[in-house]
């Protein structure tokens, strides 16, 4: 009960957090850093980079719960094996997402790699929206795996309770 508690509070702060910076993304960038150097079309970038990561804001913030639920369980294993998921979901939307990229003939083989990666898998052309996409994604995937886990140890989990906090 405490867990369903607890998640249901992490909806209740990050989700109207997530949404004001969604929102007010292109206010707060443009007061944060449009001087000098970085122009308007860098404020709608940033702020539609803003905007992706919000998308994954209370995902990290339940996965935070959830870990800590696992290390109390003594489960070190499964937060580990939840990077892991999250670091390949990561790596597979990046590349589908931010276009591709390209390196200097000069460069060294990991660097033609992943540009040779990115020209094959590419799907859109989002830049770093694109990465800011995939990050939250890779968050969330994260989280999925973390409370699919942790529901294995308990036989009640707050599921029902936790989504209609949503």
């Amino acid at each position: 009960d405490n867990l369903g508690f607890a998640l249901r509070l992490v909806n209740i702060v990050t989700l109207p957090a997530a949404t004001g910076l969604a929102v007010l993304a292109v206010p707060i960038t443009t007061v944060l850093f449009f001087r000098g150097a970085f122009s308007a079309q860098d404020v709608v970038v940033t702020a539609a980079a803003l905007q992706g990561l919000a998308v994954g804001l209370w995902a990290v913030a339940a996965t935070r719960q959830i870990t800590a639920c696992l290390y109390a369980l003594g489960d070190t294993k499964t937060p580990v094996w939840g990077g892991a998921v999250a670091l390949l979901v990561k790596i597979g939307f990046s590349l589908a997402l931010m276009g591709s990229v390209s390196f200097a003939d000069e460069t060294n083989w990991v660097a033609q790699a992943v540009a040779s990666l990115s020209r094959s898998l590419a799907v859109w052309d989002l830049g770093v929206v694109g990465l800011a996409i995939s990050t939250s994604l890779a968050a969330i995937a994260n989280l999925i795996f973390q409370a699919v886990a942790l529901s294995w140890h308990f036989h009640s989990f707050p599921w029902r309770r936790w989504m209609v906090s949503l």
